[in-house]
């Protein structure tokens, strides 16, 4: 299963969309302006263009952050330099975000238990430098399918994460040149 992102240089405020081009979810992330916490929140589109909502991702300065799907809190740990995300999932199993080696922001997700690859998320390339192509997250085994909505959940947490530590990084910089 092929996902593709409405926006590629901001997949937190697009649609995902299948391969007939059919929207699934559409994932909206407010700017936060001089706010503890930051949310991004997930809708999801039926086959019948019913949709309601999913998930909520709220980031906090001050305590824990909070990530729901379908009503129901997921558990996740995170590394010590958030290059890595685990979290239970509803089928029982234990799963692993990881950042690419690369830092330009793509990811794969693998099972705890059997190591084997679930997910992979490709930022895709605005085709500066190559052809343009969009971001994808390609679900890759029918387990994965079973958990798509916790596999985008999860996704947009880790990556709305990412994100936050880079622009935070970029800032630091800026300040540090004055």
């Amino acid at each position: 299963m092929n996902l593709y992102f409405s926006e590629q240089k901001h997949p937190l405020k697009s649609n995902v969309l299948t391969d007939g081009n059919i929207i699934v979810y559409n994932v909206q992330t407010p700017h936060k302006f001089m706010s503890a916490h930051s949310r991004s929140m997930i809708t999801k589109f039926d086959g019948a263009s019913r949709s309601y909502h999913l998930s909520d991702i709220e980031l906090h300065n001050l305590h824990t952050d909070k990530v729901t799907c379908n009503g129901q809190q997921i558990p996740f740990s995170l590394s010590l330099m958030n290059t890595k995300l685990d979290f239970k999932a509803s089928d029982g199993n234990e799963y692993r975000w990881k950042l690419d080696t690369f830092g330009r922001g793509g990811m794969e997700l693998v099972s705890v238990n059997s190591g084997s690859k679930i997910a992979v998320f490709d930022p895709g390339s605005s085709g500066l430098l190559s052809s343009h192509r969009p971001a994808t997250l390609q679900i890759r085994t029918e387990q994965g399918v079973n958990i798509v909505d916790e596999i985008i959940t999860t996704w947009a947490y880790f990556t709305k994460l990412w994100e936050e530590a880079a622009e935070a990084a970029a800032k630091a910089v800026d300040w540090g040149s004055d």
